[in-house]
């Protein structure tokens, strides 16, 4: 979206961006999942994975990928609502103690 504002008598457009940098965490049920289990993300398609070691979001593509390459896809058993997050930012880490 851009708009045009005078600066000095003079039009200029600017553009408007919202930038959310804040992470935004996804409501894990931990007491219920196994303590196997220390990470949680969400891909850009809506799925969330659980990952035994910190996961990273791969260079050129849309999902999170763990050195260990254990991960398991939990959107089919546990309803769990992303609405309003940002795939990006949805790296979850198991709080200590669950």
């Amino acid at each position: 979206m851009s708009d045009l504002v005078k600066i000095d008598g003079e039009e200029l457009a600017t553009k408007n961006y919202l930038i959310n940098s804040k992470a935004t965490p996804l409501p894990i049920p931990w007491e219920i999942i196994p303590s196997k289990w220390k990470f949680a993300a969400m891909d850009f398609d809506g799925e969330v994975y659980m990952f035994n070691g910190e996961p990273y979001v791969l260079e050129r593509g849309y999902h999170w990928s763990c050195r260990s390459e254990v991960d398991s896809r939990i959107v089919d058993i546990i309803n769990i609502d992303t609405t309003g997050i940002d795939w990006r930012k949805s790296l979850t880490k198991r709080p200590e103690g669950v």
